[in-house]
């Protein structure tokens, strides 16, 4: 599909959003980091970004996270287009750290040996990878 750039944010009322300069992983560290459930079932839970020692904040799915670094009870990284409209209405405000998250490749897999006709079709509907980024990876 292409890859995910990753913005660290907090509240525009978190503590963190009054720096104005390159912040590091040792003043990241006192603020609990965001972190979504991983629901996989059938393959190892993977573990989401936080620092040695930080406190994580444990949601469900995005949209609670959401509006769990709105209300200032934490940092997080999320993936820049799903935080950039925040930050333009002032909910959010994207910090500039000195050890930022490199961009993650994003995939879609399936079993060719059980495609379905349901399968099939969802796989017409979102595209090339082209379109797939253009619709699922950017504003």
């Amino acid at each position: 599909m292409g890859f995910i750039p990753w913005s660290c944010v907090v509240s525009i009322n978190h503590p963190l959003a009054q720096i104005n300069e390159l912040i590091s992983d040792q003043q990241l560290r006192f603020y609990p980091s965001l972190c979504l459930e991983d629901t996989s079932r059938y393959l190892p839970k993977r573990e989401t970004w936080a620092l040695d020692n930080q406190k994580r904040l444990i949601v469900p799915d995005g949209e609670s996270g959401l509006a769990c670094l709105k209300n200032g009870l934490c940092l997080g990284f999320a993936p820049k287009h799903r935080v950039e409209q925040l930050c333009c209405k002032n909910e959010l405000k994207t910090l500039q750290i000195k050890q930022p998250l490199p961009e993650s490749p994003c995939y879609i897999i399936w079993n060719e040996e059980k495609r379905s006709p349901t399968l099939s079709w969802l796989l017409d509907y979102l595209g090339n990878s082209e379109t797939l980024n253009a619709e699922w990876l950017t504003n």
